[in-house]
């Protein structure tokens, strides 16, 4: 019976995702939401949507169930959006009785009831795999311990959408497309799964960047550059930060001991020949070209798009854009192009 009722939810959250891409946004299904090492609770939906200068982030609660409870829904999605301080919540229930959504219009929450929840199902998007047949993807026979390390790595990623949205989470990103270079190129067997990986991280970095530019919205094209540069080469705290870390050091500096202050001084001086030496400007230059209308965003649904493709497109065959930004992160990290566009 709970793998019957699985099954009913899985079809369910399908069906919305696609109701909501159709509609323009980016969606991810099944973020896991974890505080210190806990595992919390799972969002079934988060959407990702821009309109002219706004952007907003959506939880949808999915529960595809004779006795759904929704009003019990409504305090569960209210709850989830203020502690993770999204902007919106919506509930997905196979209630149809008028006064459910009546009270969810009164508490702010936005209501898809039953008869659509119907129609939706009715409708499945065969040009896509379901978030299940995307975990069988990533676990290609005879490559066990890759496969796991490649689905780990995909729900660490896209669990950042829910608590890293900063630079921070974007060099977390950074790390695991550097991995998945490495990986196509020492793994030519399985480079299916790993492009899925790839593609999927892709997109979750093109959106925070997304995000995070709503602060830069009325800058010159200079300063928004300078910005996404500096986030990508200090992290969220900035340059600033790694300046206090360095004097903190200095602080600890003793002069009976000559050889403790080599040692300090020799770790601040890498630290800061480290980061000026990260080609973050090559990023941040695509990157600020693409903010310009909808070019961001519409990367990330684009590659969101091919990581659950039937047929998972080799980096050659990418259309011209995802193709470059993909050979933007291989100038990042030295990486020859000739061995990437081979994957």
């Amino acid at each position: 019976m709970g793998d019957k009722g699985n099954l009913k939810g899985a079809r369910a959250e399908e069906a919305i995702r696609n109701v909501f891409l159709h509609a323009g946004y980016y969606v991810v299904r099944a973020l896991p939401y974890k505080f210190k090492d806990r595992d919390v609770t799972d969002i079934d939906l988060w959407l990702y949507g821009k309109s002219g200068l706004f952007r907003e982030r959506v939880n949808v609660d999915i529960k595809n169930k004779k006795t759904p409870q929704a009003i019990e829904r409504f305090f569960w999605a209210l709850g989830v959006m203020h502690v993770l301080r999204l902007d919106r919540c919506i509930v997905v229930t196979t209630e149809s009785n008028p006064a459910v959504v009546e009270f969810g219009r009164r508490s702010n929450v936005a209501v898809i009831d039953g008869q659509y929840l119907h129609d939706a199902q009715a409708m499945p998007d065969a040009s896509r795999l379901s978030e299940e047949q995307l975990f069988s993807a990533l676990q290609p026979i005879g490559a066990e311990e890759l496969g796991k390390e490649l689905l780990g790595r995909y729900h660490s990623a896209k669990a950042r959408l829910l608590t890293h949205m900063t630079f921070d989470g974007c060099n977390l990103h950074i790390v695991d497309i550097r991995k998945c270079f490495e990986e196509l190129i020492a793994y030519p067997g399985v480079q299916d799964a790993i492009r899925r990986v790839l593609y999927a991280t892709l997109s979750y970095l093109a959106v925070t960047v997304d995000f995070l530019a709503v602060k830069m919205e009325f800058t010159d094209f200079e300063r928004r550059q300078h910005t996404i540069e500096t986030g990508f080469r200090y992290g969220t705290a900035g340059r600033n930060r790694l300046d206090e870390f360095g004097k903190v050091l200095d602080l600890c500096k003793r002069p009976d001991r000559p050889e403790d202050s080599n040692v300090i001084s020799q770790i601040v001086k890498s630290l800061k020949v480290e980061a000026g030496n990260l080609r973050a400007d090559i990023i941040a230059e695509f990157m600020t070209k693409q903010l310009a209308g909808y070019g961001l965003f519409k990367l990330a649904v684009q590659l969101e798009s091919q990581a659950f493709a039937i047929s998972c497109s080799p980096i050659v065959e990418l259309p011209t854009e995802l193709k470059s930004f993909v050979l933007v992160l291989a100038d990042f990290f030295g990486i020859e192009r000739t061995k990437v566009l081979a994957c």
